[in-house]
């Protein structure tokens, strides 16, 4: 039975997971696997889709609020423009566009990678390159 995103349970994926990154960079990795395998045995499980709906309402909602958030600076940055000196405008403009690129990095190098993670398997599409680009991306965020 499917617990959901516990991993406790033992499952054909999980092999397939550790086989597969053994196979690929020699390094054998048994525990810490939780695989969210929607459609097992044909059968629709509505936790994970619960849990599916729940990650990408997350992400979206993050992302979403800090677009309008920096919209609505922007906006008031420039509506002001007549309020305040040239020179505090351009300093706070810069800094809009600095948060502008730390919110930007973390949504390519973090958000986008997971997004097709926990999407792709439910939509049953090929995953090609996917994993490879996501390991990278995930992995070079801090840097």
């Amino acid at each position: 039975m499917t617990k959901g995103t516990e991993g406790d349970e033992p499952s054909i994926e999980k092999d397939l997971a550790t086989t597969e990154v053994l196979k690929r960079y020699g390094v054998e990795m048994s525990e810490g696997w939780i695989v969210l395998s929607y459609w097992e045995n044909n059968e629709f499980h509505l936790k994970l889709f619960l849990t599916l709906m729940s990650i990408d309402t997350i992400l979206v909602g993050s992302l979403s609020v800090a677009t309008v958030l920096g919209g609505l600076t922007y906006y008031h940055i420039s509506k002001s423009a007549f309020k305040i000196s040239e020179s505090s405008r351009k300093m706070q403009q810069r800094l809009l566009y600095a948060v502008c690129a730390q919110t930007f990095v973390p949504f390519i190098f973090v958000y986008t990678p997971y997004f097709f993670v926990f999407n792709i398997p439910f939509f049953h599409l090929p995953r090609y390159f996917i994993d490879d680009f996501c390991c990278t991306f995930v992995s070079s965020f801090p840097a």
